[in-house]
């Protein structure tokens, strides 16, 4: 839908998103994902509230979070070589 989303607030119903630019969803469940920057509020601009608020364990691991340079290797086996 390309919108920014700025609040998610749970009802005993429904979960209501709010939208950067005012329009609003309503639905029976949302799968929230985002970058680890947003999810941890770092930047006013993009930062969304969640209603209720995440629980304490949650917002002490998602600021424990970081980002960094990965490395991937990929090992390619012979059929014959498998264990």
């Amino acid at each position: 839908m390309d919108c920014i989303v700025r609040s998610v607030k749970e009802n005993v119903n429904n979960t209501v998103v709010k939208t950067a630019d005012g329009r609003v969803f309503n639905a029976d469940f949302v799968v929230v994902t985002l970058p680890l920057a947003v999810l941890q509020g770092n930047h006013e601009k993009s930062k969304i509230t969640f209603d209720p608020p995440l629980s304490k364990s949650k917002r002490d691991a998602i600021s424990r979070l970081g980002m960094g340079a990965e490395n991937k290797i990929v090992l390619k086996f012979k059929p014959e070589d498998r264990f």
